[in-house]
């Protein structure tokens, strides 16, 4: 009853407190229970589940602490408390700060520079509705812990004074983040920047998203987005590396004065880094699982991994149902699942010095990597064995190696060191992550993936699961022996699989918004792509992500077609060309009317992932399989009198012949252009589906194209609502249209001349 009434009181007194005191959870445990030697493992067991019951109990009835950026902020005009004065502010507190330049945007908000009687002022906004104006304002004074660093927590307001949040310690906290963020990323924000400041400050936002793709793919996602992770292995080999230097200095000392040093010192460092990191399912768990650590180390009893396990559970089923439902939750859900059923294999001491100090090490990063391969299967649907492979000396590396330099920097600027210092740290971890990063780079080839569908994820993690398992048993040799066995014979599997072939012709149109992006699937088993939605920049935001093709069980791509140098089109193929091994690329054999570095990066691209670019102009023909594919437009300037003054008038035509049925390949040509094409085109057999051009714009869909091709149903991707000028030129021909909006991927099959139509297309 003390341990469930405890777990209450603190469920109701650390949500207002903090994360950071989390620890304190295991240092009260580890008094209690060192006080009474005498209990087993199952009545410990069941006073640490009674304790985080209570402690859920009092979560759920306290309210919750949103984070940071989420915060409602009631805000009291020009009123509220300092950290340094508790008294309700005056006006006269009210001082002239004179903003020197425009708003620069944070990760939390948005800071300006000023200068006031009292020096230099940096103020940070929570809100970014409404900019400070650059010139003088009223501010509310906030007196800082610092001298010569006022800093202020302001928001605009309508009529032109600044509204101030009194910055509470949660605010102090956030301000210390943004100086993290700030000091890693430096005046040129590279990759391995970003990585760190992302590892040392918890902001994940700091990552592009393109880095954050590299690493879901290779099986890595968890390197980074799994912060706790890193800190249960940075601080158990901290509590490691201190016992030892304690036997080396003091070897005659009893064995739990060793533990319990080592403890008292470890766990500050859990509650600095969960204090930077904010409240999170990974920091939360991170701490309760060092705190059952040092309970069950300090109480000298056998690790239990169920109770670890139980615990942890049983802390985050208090919290909201969309946090634990997230990719990166799950994984590491994962990937403690893996370490604490590795618990009971790492007590056992090797007589190997070598394997004694490394091997548990790599046993944990082993499970770790291990569990995380079935959420990798559901959630991207593709397994990367380099990246398991390398995950199992990266874990290590970035727990001890970059993590340590990343506390280290932030504790440099807690305690206020010198720049250079700072600096120094920061570039030094910074390095680190980029000798990471090289190794993923170096394996990241989409041809050492293996694509599987997610139905094979429930397969791979009962495997998983009976690899763990046995890897943790001691009295049944048998079992351990067919661990590796059953590990082989998965890879077999996974690695068999291939692209199903349907038995029919399938068109899957994606919604992606404005932009087109086109499945084709043949009956013999090869995958044509038409265009590949939009992407901006560079392709780093798109909507055809590598996964939604990958659920379709599209393994690799035979031919890319890029209709025309526009990003609705093309800016997707980014994305698609790093994660899916892509053999030929079709584009317009015209030279560009102007040069875009997106469009160079991309023909770079396919350079470096070796594919094929076919250029190509009307009259050329392309045997894919069974199919054919002829080319329409773009012709030679001497067969037209349509000027290509624009890129639309430059797009790519083509007409697929398969022996299910024509699939009409258009892009955004003008009504000019169809009436040209199908000019010079007369003898193409008529029927099929027209994939419809210009997302249905009333500039395209002429008369003379509907009336040449005669199609038997159109396809459209749009975002708008057509044209009703456009659906009458369809309507009055008796061709019903499918479109992704507002129903969104629509998919249709050619079967023998018949096209066979999902339900909702107009006619």
């Amino acid at each position: 009853m003390e341990t469930f009434l405890t777990g209450l009181v603190m469920g109701v007194v650390i949500p207002r407190l903090g994360v950071a005191f989390l620890p304190a959870i295991g240092l009260y445990l580890a008094f209690r229970l060192s006080q009474r030697p005498t209990l087993d493992r199952r009545t410990i067991g069941l006073g640490l589940c009674l304790g985080l019951l209570g402690f859920s109990v009092g979560l759920l009835r306290s309210p919750h602490i949103d984070s940071y950026e989420n915060r409602d902020g009631t805000r009291d005009q020009l009123r509220g408390h300092s950290p340094a004065h508790t008294t309700t502010q005056t006006p006269k507190h009210l001082i002239p700060v004179q903003i020197t330049n425009t708003p620069e945007p944070t990760f939390r908000g948005f800071w300006q520079d000023g200068v006031s009687n009292q020096g230099s002022v940096r103020i940070y906004s929570l809100r970014t509705e409404r900019p400070f104006p650059v010139g003088t304002v009223l501010i509310a004074h906030c007196n800082s812990h610092r001298k010569g660093n006022q800093r202020f927590a302001c928001e605009a307001v309508s009529d032109g004074t600044l509204r101030r949040s009194a910055p509470n310690l949660r605010d102090q906290i956030a301000f210390r983040r943004l100086e993290v963020i700030d000091t890693f990323l430096g005046s040129q924000p590279t990759s391995s920047r970003r990585l760190a400041a992302a590892l040392a400050s918890g902001s994940r936002s700091v990552v592009p998203r393109v880095d954050v793709d590299r690493l879901a793919r290779m099986g890595l996602l968890h390197l980074w987005a799994v912060s706790g992770l890193h800190v249960a292995i940075f601080a158990g080999a901290f509590v490691w590396l201190l016992r030892r230097l304690w036997f080396q200095l003091w070897p005659g000392r009893t064995r739990p004065a060793p533990l319990m040093a080592a403890t008292l010192l470890a766990v500050p460092l859990v509650g600095l880094y969960g204090l930077f990191c904010g409240l999170g399912p990974s920091v939360i768990r991170a701490q309760v699982a060092f705190s059952l650590f040092a309970v069950l180390l300090w109480s000298r009893r056998t690790i239990c991994p169920r109770t670890i396990l139980l615990g942890t559970i049983t802390l985050e089923l208090a919290l909201p149902i969309s946090a634990l439902t997230r990719p990166g939750a799950i994984l590491s859900h994962c990937a403690i699942l893996g370490i604490v059923v590795s618990f009971t294999k790492t007590q056992h001491a090797s007589t190997n010095r070598l394997l004694r100090y490394f091997g548990p090490l790599l046993r944990v990063s082993a499970a770790a990597t291990l569990a995380t391969a079935p959420a990798q299967i559901f959630y991207f649907s593709c397994l990367a064995p380099a990246g398991l492979l390398i995950g199992l000396f990266l874990i290590p590396w970035v727990s001890l190696v970059a993590l340590p330099l990343a506390t280290l920097t932030s504790l440099a600027i807690i305690v206020g060191l010198p720049h250079s210092l700072r600096d120094f740290l920061a570039t030094s971890c910074s390095h680190s992550i980029a000798a990471a990063e090289y190794l993923i780079h170096a394996v990241d080839q989409p041809g050492l993936r293996i694509t599987v569908s997610s139905d094979l994820a429930p397969v791979a993690a009962f495997l998983a699961v009976l690899a763990l398992g046995c890897s943790s048993l001691k009295r049944l040799p048998l079992w351990r022996r067919m661990v590796w066995p059953s590990l082989g014979l998965c890879l077999a599997i996974l690695v068999s699989v291939q692209t199903p072939k349907t038995p029919h012709t399938a068109l899957t149109a994606f919604n992606v918004g404005h932009g087109d992006a086109f499945l084709i699937q043949t009956s013999d088993g090869f995958s044509i792509l038409v265009d590949a939605g939009p992407g901006y920049p560079n392709g780093q935001r798109t909507p055809l992500s590598p996964e939604r093709l990958r659920r379709a069980g599209i393994n690799k791509i035979d031919f890319l077609i890029l209709t025309h140098r526009h990003p609705d089109h093309y800016g997707g193929a980014f994305r698609v060309l790093r994660d899916i091994p892509v053999s030929h690329c079709l584009i317009a054999d015209v030279p560009p009317l102007y040069s875009t570095s997106d469009w160079d990066h991309l023909l770079d691209l396919m350079t470096r992932v070796n594919c094929t670019v076919l250029r190509l102009k009307a009259g050329e023909t392309i045997s894919i399989g069974k199919s054919r594919l002829d080319i329409l437009w773009p012709a030679q300037n001497s067969q037209t009198a349509v000027s290509l003054a624009t890129e639309n008038d430059r797009s790519l035509m083509a007409h697929l012949q398969t022996p299910d049925g024509s699939i009409w390949i258009s892009g955004d040509p003008p009504q000019a252009v169809e009436t040209q094409a199908m000019a010079l085109s007369p003898t193409k057999i008529p029927g099929g589906v027209l994939l419809v051009p210009h997302h249905g714009s009333r500039t395209s869909s002429s008369p003379a194209l509907l009336d040449s091709i005669q199609p038997s149903a159109g396809l459209v991707s749009h975002r708008r609502s057509i044209a009703a000028d456009v659906l009458q030129r369809y309507k009055n021909r008796h061709i019903p249209l499918c479109g992704t909006r507002p129903g969104g991927t629509v998919r249709i099959q050619l079967k023998s001349g018949k096209i066979l139509l999902p339900w909702g297309c107009k006619p």
